[in-house]
């Protein structure tokens, strides 16, 4: 009799115990809703977007917001791209301390390079963070790979539809109607207009906010240490790798082309803008394993031919013989810090002469 009783009081429901979780629910969502707003995540609380510390679609999402709401008459380096971008130049400070001294100037830099970004998203993140532009020069850095240079229609559409980033850009709504699909639903609404991006992190966030607090440091690093020895060639996916670039050359890229075309079309109408497309290009000794080097010469032919006809600057850093392999943590990405750190020279080097060609006119 006893044991029935508290079974009854354990499982069963009470008018208190009801209320309780209703009040509880409703708080949640009050929270949820105050913080996907755009008014919190383009402020101090948007650091904890970040549902980790390599949370680099949320990082993104984060410096496009608050990008696009703070305008400056500072120069502006943004950098798109896939991981490859993300670990080679790591956090913005590490590159606008390079630019201020090279060019006797304050810049703002903004690496919003994500894994396997797609052309859609970057044309989001670089179209929101330019909401504010009041005329100040604009440089855009944009990774192009051989491993996601290819997308087609179909996985173009299925990132679009089920977005990683926290961004809605017009220009891409646009592209979405070029390409036979159904724009998404807009409103002024933050969470409703990035539903799957703000749910995605829900969980997390009320952890962080009530237990841990944010993320302070950005880790851009795909190697798991500052100086991480590479990994063992057995151990890098190499063949799948290689599998994935030759299916990429197969395909039409004239979708990705087209989409870079209204990208440069798009900055040409800003008062000081220079689109700068940079070839990520693999290790060498992977492409010498797989019988890549040609292909990839190739590719870089095409997209330096193609910068020159939309008026972009072209950029491959890598693709150098020289470039030292063991720089390289895998096939794809840079894993020794003073590699990084020469990149990073070189890439202020380069958009310093942009910037120096901009200002002659």
């Amino acid at each position: 009799m006893a044991l029935s009783a508290f079974w009854d009081g354990l499982t069963g429901t009470s008018r208190a115990g009801f209320l309780a979780m209703v009040v509880g629910a409703a708080l949640a969502f009050g929270v949820y809703v105050w913080f996907f707003s755009y008014a919190t995540v383009t402020g101090p609380m948007g650091r904890y977007l970040l549902n980790y510390s390599d949370d680099l679609e949320a990082y993104a999402t984060m410096r496009s917001l608050r990008l696009g709401v703070d305008p400056s008459h500072d120069p502006l380096l943004m950098i798109l791209g896939t991981s490859f971008s993300a670990s080679a130049f790591g956090s913005d400070e590490f590159v606008s301390d390079k630019l201020d001294a090279l060019t006797s100037t304050h810049w703002r830099v903004a690496n919003m390079a994500t894994a396997s970004q797609s052309p859609l998203d970057a044309i989001a993140l670089i179209d929101h963070a330019l909401e504010s532009n009041i005329g100040e020069p604009v440089v855009v850095l944009l990774g192009v790979d051989a491993v996601t240079g290819g997308w087609t229609t179909e996985e173009l559409m299925q990132y679009y539809d089920a977005p990683r980033i926290g961004v809605r850009s017009p220009w891409v709504d646009a592209e979405v109607e070029r390409l036979g699909h159904a724009p998404l639903p807009r409103s002024s609404i933050y969470f409703l207009d990035n539903w799957n991006f703000s749910a995605l992190r829900a969980p997390r966030l009320f952890v962080r906010l009530f237990l841990k607090g944010p993320y302070e440091d950005v880790y851009f690093n795909r190697s798991t240490r500052q100086h991480e020895e590479p990994l063992p060639i057995d151990a890098r996916n190499e063949p799948l790798i290689a599998g994935e670039i030759r299916a990429v050359a197969a395909e039409d890229p004239q979708s990705n082309l087209d989409m870079y075309r209204m990208l440069a079309d798009h900055l040409s109408q800003l008062p000081a803008a220079r689109l700068i497309l940079m070839q990520e290009v693999p290790e060498a000794g992977f492409l010498e394993r797989h019988d890549l080097g040609g292909l990839i010469a190739e590719q870089t032919r095409a997209y330096q031919a193609f910068a020159e006809e939309i008026g972009a600057s072209f950029w491959a850093p890598t693709a150098e013989p020289s470039f030292p392999r063991e720089a390289f943590y895998d096939a794809y990405h840079i894993g020794d810090a003073p590699t990084r750190e020469a990149l990073r020279d070189d890439l202020a080097a380069f958009v310093a002469q942009v910037y120096e060609d901009m200002a002659d006119g």
